[in-house]
This record gives C-alpha cells, structure tokens and sequence, in this order.
C-alpha cells in the first residue's frame, strides 16, 4: 500500500501544471508552433498574436498584419476572432497555449529578447557567412535559405523573410518547390544575432526547441539537392486526405501501360522464395514525378516475409523509371499523393499488378 502511494504522488506530481485561462495570463505576444492534426502529425504555419490589456488581439504573418479586433472572455467560452472555443478547449501549460480539440493549435508565448538593430542589419548578419548547428548548416542568400541535414548530407532550400512585432524579430520561411507565394509555412523567433552567432526558437518536429548556430567556413555548395520534392513538405502518410478523394493520381496510360511495361522489362527469377506478393507504396507529387518508394514483401498468405532478392530489385528498378505519372487532383488543385500497388508473384514471375 505505501509503494502504491509513492508511485501515485510521484505520477501525480510529473503531471503538467495547467493555469487558468485569463486576460491577464493571454496579454502578450504569442508564437505559432503548429496545428496537431493528429497523435503524432504536426503541421506548423506561420502566426504571431499579440494581445494588449484591453481585450484585444492582432494577427500577423509579415508583411500581413490584421487591425486589432475583440477577444471575449466569457465564462464558458472564448472567442478569438474567427473562432469561438469553450473553455474547456484551451489551455495553459508553463509558457504554451493550446486552443481547440480535435485539431489544436499551439502557440508559445514569444520569449522577451528585443532586437534594436534595424531590420536590414539583421539581413546581413544573417547573409555575412554560413551559420552552423549540431544538425544543420544555413546559408542566407537575398531570398533564399539553403538548409543542409548533415546526417543526410542533402541541402532544401526556403524562401525567407525577416519581420517585426514591436521590438520583436521573426524569421518565416517556406519551401521554395513552387514559389514564394504567401502564405509562408513556418516561423521562428530570432533570439539572438551576433557576428558569430545565431540563436532561433521555433516549432521543430514535435515541440518548441531553441536552436544555436555558430559562425562556421563550411560550404553547402556542394551539398546535392534533394532529388525529389512535394508541393506539401507536411504529406503525412496516415492521414485520409494523402490517398483519397484525389481525381486521375496514377500512371500515364493506366494500369494497363504499366503492366506492359513490366511484361517486356521483368526476368523471371528461379530458386527459393519465389511466391508471394511485394507492396509497393509510394508518392506521386504535383508535378507528376514518382518518389519515395518503399516495398513490404510478404508470403502468399500475406504475412511478412522475404522474398528473392532479385524480386525485388527489379521491381524497385522498373517501377522508379517507369515513365510519366499523373498528379492527383482535388477540387481544381494539383496535389501531391501517396499511391501503392500489389505485385502477386507466382513462381518467379508477376502474375499480376493491381490497385
């Protein structure tokens, strides 16, 4: 009974200390982190909110910046503009809001760390040289960013933008794939620029992080692009709207073209494991271009299991350079979509290919 109570009091006391939702906790300037679209799948979006004392709240996004408008403050609701919540459905928790129940955006209250400089002279600092952290390299150009993963050794590059809330400086960006277009993806608070060094907050994978770079010679030039690319860097394999509801997603010349395709190009393969099916599962982005392919091999009673290897490998080859694949489409707009087929593999051969 007494070990019972400890491990009580001690999962009690590691809960999270929720504050009452009031004008005088919500005055301030607020940082958008992300809209939680599920468990695990965060998509971030670029907002800071500022609320003054009396009751009032402004938008902005850079140079998009909203007049200020009422925040009600009732006693079984809140209305921001826009969108009314009950209460029940924000929260506080240390320095972050969180507004809204299925699909809750979270905010971060922007940390005091004025920066008096004018705005072009945070430009080129930010431009002066490469700036490095344990994860990344930036390289800041006139309007692009080139960020390379140094565990992928691959280089992305943003749009970006510097803009102010009062004495506060943010940076926004946006993968750069199909322009720089408003709106912009993320934002991130600059803490910190100096001749050598660079200090950001942001939302990064799945909570707020503050990230430190320093001054460094290292060069991305060098530094290949990634070969493929989305219109939605944020496509989440697990949610509904990534594989339905999209018009004419799929090979150029349907399934029948691509079967041909396989009929002329595929071996037949002899020796052990040669009956099964391999799922394939890929993206088809919105410029029509095949990516990121994965195959799951399996038995004949569909349970995991390898297959020839020389299955395989011909499958991943023939179907990565196919041919032109069809974007999908919803509503008028050019989408990116997650796609798979079955090969059903009878003695070495592909007996058949379908949806």
């Amino acid at each position: 009974m007494k070990n019972l109570i400890i491990i009580l009091f001690v999962l009690t006391s590691c809960q999270p200390e929720y504050q009452a939702v009031t004008l005088e906790k919500l005055t301030g300037i607020w940082m958008a982190g992300s809209l939680q679209l599920d468990m695990d799948y965060y998509v971030p979006f670029n907002q800071v909110m500022q609320i003054n004392t009396s009751s009032e709240i402004q938008y902005a996004q850079g140079s998009e910046t909203d007049t200020f408008q009422s925040l009600i403050l009732d006693p079984d609701s809140i209305f921001f503009p826009y969108q009314k919540y009950d209460r029940k459905e924000v929260s506080m928790i240390d320095d972050q809001l969180k507004m809204g129940y299925l699909y809750p955006r979270i905010f971060k209250r922007a940390r005091n760390a004025p920066l008096k400089m004018e705005d072009a002279v945070i430009r080129s600092r930010l431009m002066q040289g490469n700036w490095k952290s344990n994860r990344e390299i930036l390289d800041f150009k006139q309007t692009t960013l080139f960020e390379a993963d140094l565990n992928s050794n691959v280089k992305t590059s943003y749009c970006w933008q510097v803009y102010r809330v009062k004495d506060l400086v943010f940076l926004k960006t946006k993968d750069d794939f199909k322009g720089c277009e408003e709106p912009f993806s993320e934002v991130a608070q600059i803490i910190k620029v100096t001749e050598d060094s660079l200090v950001l907050e942001k939302w990064s994978g799945h909570s707020f992080k503050t990230l430190a770079y320093e001054l460094t010679k290292a060069s991305v030039e060098n530094v290949p692009m990634s070969s493929f690319r989305l219109c939605n860097p944020y496509l989440y394999e697990n949610s509904w709207s990534s594989w339905y509801f999209f018009k004419y997603s799929g090979f150029e010349g349907g399934l029948y073209e691509l079967t041909k395709i396989f009929n002329d190009k595929y071996q037949k393969v002899t020796g052990d494991n040669i009956d099964g099916h391999i799922r394939a599962q890929f993206i088809i982005n919105c410029e029509g271009q095949m990516g990121q392919l994965q195959l799951l091999e399996m038995n004949e009673s569909y349970e995991l299991s390898k297959l020839h290897p020389d299955i395989s490998s011909q499958i991943e080859e023939i179907l990565t350079h196919a041919g032109p694949w069809v974007a999908g489409e919803r509503r008028g707009q050019i989408l990116d979509t997650y796609k798979f087929l079955i090969f059903r593999i009878k003695n070495g051969e592909i007996d058949e290919i379908y949806p």
